[in-house]
């Protein structure tokens, strides 16, 4: 169960208000729950609610990084595993 709350970056406007399917376009960050956490799900550039340029982020059941998903151009463009060597 994931809750979402977007902010934009541009307008320096912040909302905490739960969003069901985002949409915006723009620099924005959308955030998750991980056990109450508030997490960054998606920081970067949208088109029509998809992130085109910048980061997914996945968490493990802690709320700890384990995979940052880099995004150019509407597409994976590497992936990357912070805790390994």
């Amino acid at each position: 169960n994931t809750n979402n709350t977007t902010t934009n970056n541009t307008n320096n406007e912040k909302s905490n208000t739960p969003v069901g399917y985002f949409t915006g376009n723009g620099q924005h960050t959308t955030y998750k729950s991980i056990n109450g956490q508030k997490k960054i799900d998606k920081e970067g550039v949208f088109q029509n609610g998809k992130l085109h340029n910048g980061k997914k982020f996945t968490y493990d059941s802690s709320g700890g990084v384990v995979k940052i998903t880099i995004y150019q151009n509407g597409r994976i463009a590497d992936i990357k595993y912070p805790n390994q060597d």
